[in-house]
């Protein structure tokens, strides 16, 4: 009975992280796309940066990225 319940504590567990991780993937991928559409519109890349609010680098990569497509 005490690795029944255990287990299922772990499967509970590995599903609410597997949420939490998804969750997270997809807010970092929303802010990209936003950097992205900024970076058409022809923002600076510091602006981009403040207003998708991630790093100037990240930036500067999705711009050569943008430039190489």
């Amino acid at each position: 009975m005490r690795q029944y319940l255990r287990d299922k504590v772990n499967r509970n567990l590995t599903l609410k992280e597997g949420r939490l991780e998804g969750r997270i993937e997809g807010k970092i991928e929303a802010k990209i796309e936003i950097a992205r559409n900024f970076l058409s519109m022809g923002l600076s890349a510091e602006d981009v940066s403040k207003g998708a609010e991630i790093s100037l680098q990240e930036v500067e990569k999705l711009k050569k990225e943008l430039l190489q497509e």
